[in-house]
């Protein structure tokens, strides 16, 4: 069997070559890419800022003139109220016989801190007719949390409801409700999806609301907080199809390759809160925390080399 020719192998290593200055090429694009997608998403935060400003601005003028009316009417000189009641004479001699007045025997009404002040007639009065000698139930008390518009709160569990990771190999990548594929999550303050020293990935949602919580609660101020919908919105740098989805959960984790990239730590965040710097998340700069941007791994280019760490 014939070896392989000094000829094939320089030719080979042409190839490489300029497979190698592609991939390069397509990195840098990735990069470029990725940094104006945070670019937009940050002026959308800023438009949906200002919606809200407005609407709280009309709502404020709205309630001040309604405040106003309301003082005016009041502001009324009760002498002119007076003097048009005195000027009103009632003839006592057409009022009607008066009508014999019956008694009318009141129902007690249901107290207060039964707390079914909403269960309704129906169900009270059946309380009310209970049998002799049976005892009352106490009505039950039903009282429904409270929901926080936007966000949730507690721990949301990373293997389970309706965000899961698709296999233990890809941590980051989670499933979306009535959707085929999966989406990849990546911080998009400092652009890690693992702990400081990259020993550990950031696992599931879950992961990155605490991580958010913990790292970034600086950016946020002191009335706002981390959603799992904002973060979802705010973290998605890539959607796999079924196809890939499925060939990872077949136990093939090189089908889409995620590179470890370690985030921020604690200690940075408390020191941008103390300083009080700002209250949004700014665009990611790859600079920012010591990488730069041909060390960001295209996530969809890039289809070789199984889970990678980067430790630098």
């Amino acid at each position: 069997m014939a070896g392989v020719t000094p000829g094939e192998r320089e030719d080979h290593s042409k190839v490489m070559g300029g497979l190698g200055v592609q991939m390069d090429r397509l990195d840098r694009h990735e990069s470029e890419l990725f940094g104006q997608i945070m670019a937009i998403k940050q002026q959308k935060r800023q438009v949906e800022k200002q919606k809200e400003d407005e609407i709280a601005s009309f709502e404020q003028k709205r309630r001040q003139t309604q405040v106003q009316v309301t003082q005016a009417m009041q502001t009324t000189s009760p002498s002119q109220r007076t003097s048009t009641q005195a000027n009103v004479v009632v003839d006592l001699t057409d009022s009607p016989p008066l009508q014999p007045v019956v008694g009318v025997k009141r129902e007690r009404s249901p107290s207060p801190a039964s707390g079914e002040m909403n269960a309704g007639a129906h169900h009270f009065q059946q309380r009310q007719r209970a049998a002799p000698g049976q005892q009352r139930s106490q009505p039950g008390v039903n009282m429904e949390k409270k929901k926080r518009t936007g966000g949730t709160k507690g721990r949301v569990n990373h293997r389970s409801g309706h965000h899961a990771v698709i296999a233990d190999t890809h941590p980051t990548v989670i499933t979306m409700p009535n959707t085929d594929g999966a989406i990849e999550l990546r911080c998009d303050i400092c652009g890690g999806n693992a702990h400081p020293r990259g020993e550990e990935w950031t696992k599931g949602l879950s992961g990155f609301v605490g991580h958010f919580q913990m790292c970034h609660r600086g950016e946020l101020a002191p009335n706002e907080y981390y959603s799992q919908d904002s973060i979802i919105e705010r973290c998605t740098v890539y959607r796999l199809s079924q196809e890939e989805v499925e060939a990872v959960q077949a136990g093939d984790p090189q089908a889409y390759v995620v590179k470890m990239i370690p985030g921020a730590g604690r200690d940075a965040a408390a020191a941008r809160g103390q300083r009080g710097l700002g209250t949004k998340a700014a665009a990611f700069d790859p600079n920012r925390y010591g990488r730069s941007a041909e060390e960001e791994v295209p996530a969809q280019a890039k289809k070789a080399g199984g889970m990678k760490v980067d430790r630098r």
